[in-house]
């Protein structure tokens, strides 16, 4: 073959139009059969690029009738056309030409050639699920190549490659441990041709080779349960590869070491292996750039799914499993395809869509039935029973698992071969968890000792490093087991070493988001502690200060670690090209989120398009985010004795928490504490929020059905906040003696203005000061961090929109009481004039809109004449006032996600390093805001009133003129 037509010729050439390519070859007497067959093969190199591999097929194909056709060239022309077909998903038409490049190399006695096609068809077959026609053909091929007398380099390379699609047959099988051993078989064969080979490009096809050989052989340990030894092999692969500069199957090698590092619960080692392999298989890391380039990545897309689930990341997990789950459906990977959908019920699972995951595990368990895959079927299966657990169905999950863990425990080949720790342990503790609803305590006992016992088994001295999400579980569990069977102290410690473990394996994850999120469905952890701690007998004398120390641990936590790293935007410039396409990204979702909103097309199909291409937008900026965020790092929570410390005489702190289905709150003064427990059930808490935001709701439709109704919205209101009063504040009005309140709300309690609830006589503030704060923690941060000077001066932004006519009005009238004041207005209201002004004022008001984004919190934003300020963005800004008023429509309104974190624009300005603010809750009536901001400005600045004390003054005016708390008590200060 001509060795001038290199890879880098072929594609120029490809690209030209037919005639000039074959000018060009003629003239350099090129045009020869043996260059049809090397562009074939080019084409094939390629593969990751279809729309190049399909013009170099092309080339090749016009060389071929250009010169004579020639037989030679035919079988390379079906198998490059085959294995593109593959590629594309296209299985009967990659058969028929594999098949037929076959026929004609046999009938040319071209051994490797026909081996090459062999190797094809054991692929395809075994996507398929046809498993003993891909043994026939993968051992015919084989016993071909050995017989030859003398191989050269070309043939041992065909000769391994049909080794290797042996052993990944028989892990398709779940035969492991038989694919290891002929895996590590070919290793050494394969090391020792590197070691007598001189060759250069021969050490590289060795090298490249081994790396391949070293991507297989570990998925097979991993199976075994064998991490460690899985994760020596992928970094011996890594290497191989780099020196091989083999791109595409470096990505797969770390796309499988941030398998095995979710696996082993290394979560964010993981991501960022998944990172490096999008850039060596997709050439950008920036997957949503690159959707012609996804074919090449459908398992990167499925592992990065898992590991985003681990976190409980679950829009980013659906997202990469739909993108996976169209490339195996396209592909016709039906093994791939099944595990795909198993994850995403998994997510269903997890968003409690559980009739969607149910319906998901029939497909998934469908197909891996008609594939005899035991190993997977049983996965599916113990989703399923936890689907029946959620659903209610407790009979059908318990029958369900007594039939799995009998299978799991016998003491045959094949439970080996079909279960792995993971799975079987998960089934165990499920049932473990319906023992003890029954008070089966016996069963109970018996099943934890039996989830240790593998544990142990598995990772007998080092368990917390190969599984730390196994061995939380484990201690997790023991303590309940220990607690249903009375022994609380045993119980208290097994969930103190749990609560560690689940600290350091936060304290590893890197930044906000993944802390958070990872949370989610662990907080049980925390309140079990809690309660071990206060229901003994006896209780140890600083049980209350022990059990508060706990909550505030499972309380913003996250935040608190934001605050102590404000990052301001200048200091990005260490990473430039990230820095800078954040800010093209930003460019490019303000045009979108205006389209979306009203300044462009309107239509369903346009809005459709545009939410789509939001979506994208954000997963890319959320990426660029995570990697420009910095390494939180892990904060110690305040003790109940420098709460107590920090509070004046005037003041007391209620600390609200619910502990499983307990609400309980601590009354804290300077000199007394008093833990209110059993205020309330959780159901009756969301059943009373629930029926406030239905009374709020009524007032919304505004106009004259206000008018008409006055006294009955009212009532109707009045009756609401006095049922959550009823819940959460009667029962602690005896211990409640101070004048002002810092409240620092849990879960739900972050959303109600709970200053505005009603005695039946008269709302709480009229009888306190009332202020708010996420925790007791970042409280005393604030306080620490205070400076106690007068507000001499303001900086205020307004957009003039019909929605908020009054948004001018309203800062020129705040800009009255200061003796220095920046009004920026419409086209002045700039991002860059926040940047720059915001370093200025001791107020920052902004009566713009406000966007609050409850499936993604993190974009929750300000609306600015030239873009949208979110929640990352404030974090960032050059912060030097002291208080931030935020009039804007549910400034105020987070969504609590984690272990109650509450997340919206006030966690963005607090990150910034606001030291109060005032927010809304809900939308407001312009108008009224106008006049609640005139008054609250009025107070604050000619009685030099605390932010909290001049809202109480300038909600009381509203309330004495006899409005519905509709339009005063979205109004909330915090700090």
């Amino acid at each position: 073959m001509p060795e001038a037509i290199s890879m880098q010729a072929a594609v120029r050439l490809a690209g030209l139009p037919a005639v000039d390519a074959l000018a060009e070859l003629q003239g350099s007497d090129q045009i020869a059969p043996d260059t049809a067959a090397l562009v074939a093969r080019h084409s094939l190199a390629a593969a990751g690029n279809p729309r190049e591999a399909e013009l170099l097929f092309a080339l090749a194909n016009t060389l071929h009738r250009a010169t004579g056709e020639s037989a030679e060239v035919e079988p390379w022309l079906h198998y490059a056309q085959g294995r593109l077909a593959l590629l594309a998903g296209d299985l009967a038409g990659a058969e028929a030409n594999l098949a037929a490049a076959g026929e004609l190399w046999a009938a040319l006695g071209e051994t490797t050639s026909l081996a090459r096609s062999g190797l094809g068809l054991t692929q395809i077959l075994t996507m398929q699920g046809r498993f003993a026609a891909a043994a026939a053909t993968i051992q015919t091929t084989i016993r071909a190549l050995e017989q030859l007398d003398q191989r050269e380099l070309e043939q041992e390379l065909v000769l391994a490659a049909a080794q290797q699609n042996f052993a990944t047959l028989l892990s398709y099988q779940e035969r492991h441990a038989e694919a290891l051993e002929v895996m590590q078989a070919l290793r050494v064969t394969v090391e020792q041709q590197l070691a007598v080979n001189d060759d250069v490009a021969a050490q590289v096809e060795l090298r490249a080779l081994l790396g391949q050989l070293g991507i297989d052989a570990a998925v097979y340990q991993t199976y075994l349960d064998q991490p460690a030894e899985a994760a020596a092999t992928l970094r011996i692969a890594i290497e191989m590869l780099t020196q091989a500069d083999a791109h595409y199957d470096r990505g797969r090698a770390h796309t499988n070491l941030g398998h095995l590092y979710t696996r082993t619960g290394r979560v964010a080692e993981a991501l960022r292996e998944f990172n490096a392999a999008a850039i060596d298989i997709l050439g950008t890391s920036e997957v949503d750039a690159v959707p012609e380039r996804w074919e090449a990545a459908d398992m990167l897309f499925l592992e990065q799914a898992i590991a985003h689930l681990s976190l409980n990341l679950l829009p980013e997990a659906a997202a990469d499993l739909d993108r996976a789950l169209a490339l195996f459906e396209q592909s016709s990977q039906r093994y791939e395809w099944g595990q795909t959908i198993y994850f995403r019920a998994l997510v269903a699972l997890r968003e409690n869509a559980v009739e969607s995951a149910r319906g998901q595990l029939e497909i998934a368990a469908s197909l891996f039935a008609e594939l005899d895959n035991h190993y997977w079927r049983n996965r599916v299966r113990v989703a399923q029973a936890v689907a029946a657990y959620q659903a209610g169905a407790r009979d059908e999950a318990a029958t369900l698992l007594a039939t799995l863990i009998a299978e799991a425990t016998a003491s045959d080949q094949d439970a080996a071969l079909t279960w792995d720790l993971s799975t079987r342990s998960e089934a165990v503790l499920l049932a473990l968890r319906l023992a003890l609803q029954r008070d089966d305590k016996p069963e109970a006992r018996r099943l934890v000792e039996l989830a240790s016992g593998w544990l142990a088994a598995a990772a007998p001295t080092d368990a917390q490093a190969l599984y730390p999400q196994l061995t939380l579980q484990v201690l997790h569990a023991r303590g309940q087991v220990a607690r249903a069977e009375g022994d609380l102290p045993g119980a208290r410690r097994l969930f103190e070493a749990a609560m560690a473990t689940l600290e350091n394996q936060r304290a590893a994850l890197p930044v906000e988001d993944f802390r958070t999120a990872f949370l989610t469905d662990k907080t049980a952890i925390y309140a079990d502690l809690v309660l071990s701690l206060l229901d003994e007998p006896a209780p140890e004398e600083n049980a209350v200060a022990n059990a508060f120390a706990i909550v505030e641990r499972a309380r913003s936590r996250a935040l608190l670690e934001r605050l102590l790293v404000a990052v301001d935007e200048s200091e990005l410039v260490t990473d430039a090209p990230r820095a800078e396409r954040s800010v093209a990204v930003r460019r490019q979702l303000t045009w979108l989120y205006n389209q979306l909103l009203g300044e462009g097309s309107t239509s369903r199909a346009a809005s459709q398009a545009v939410t789509a291409e939001i979506r994208a937008c954000e997963s890319t900026l959320q990426r660029i985010e995570w990697q420009l965020a910095p390494w939180l790092a892990e904060a110690e929570p305040v003790t109940l004795d420098a709460l107590q410390a920090a509070l004046k005489e005037t003041e007391q702190a209620i600390v609200y928490y619910c502990a499983g289905d307990e609400w309980m709150a601590f009354v804290v003064a300077a000199a007394e504490v008093q833990l209110v427990r059993r205020l309330c059930t959780d159901a009756e808490v969301k059943t009373a929020l629930a029926d406030l935001r239905f009374q709020l709701g009524r007032v919304e439709i505004g106009g004259h059905h206000i008018a008409r109704h006055a006294d009955r919205l009212l009532r109707g209101a009045q009756k609401a906040l006095h049922q959550l009063h009823d819940l959460v504040i009667a029962p602690l009005v005896p211990f409640l003696h101070a004048e002002q309140l810092l409240i620092v709300p849990y879960g739900g309690l972050h959303l109600a203005p709970l200053h505005a609830l009603w005695d039946g006589e008269h709302y709480l503030l009229e009888g306190y000061e009332v202020r708010y704060a996420p925790s007791a923690s970042v409280e005393l941060l604030r306080r620490r961090r205070v400076r106690p000077e007068p507000f001499d001066s303001l900086v205020a932004f307004a957009l003039r929109e019909p929605s908020i006519p009054q948004a001018e009005a309203e800062v020129r009238a705040a800009a009255h009481h200061f003796a220095a004041a920046q009004v920026f207005v419409d086209a002045d209201a700039r991002v860059e004039a926040l940047r720059l002004a915001g370093t200025g004022g001791d107020v920052l008001h902004f009566a713009t809109h406000g966007l609050f984004r409850p499936d993604n919190p993190f974009f929750s934003a300000l609306k600015l004449a030239d873009g949208w300020v979110d929640v990352r963005k404030i974090y960032r800004l050059p912060l030097r006032a002291r208080l931030v008023v935020l009039s804007a429509c549910e400034s105020g309104a987070v969504q609590v996600q984690g272990a109650d974190e509450a997340i919206g624009l006030v966690r963005g300005f607090l990150g910034a390093g606001a030291q109060s603010l005032v927010v809304s809750l809900w939308n407001v009536h312009d108008a009224s805001a106008a006049q609640i901001m005139t008054d609250f400005y009025a107070q604050l600045m000619e009685r030099r009133l605390a932010p909290s004390a001049a809202l109480r003054e300038a909600q009381r005016h509203a309330i004495q003129s006899g409005r519905h708390p509709y339009f005063w008590a979205s109004y909330a200060a915090i700090g």
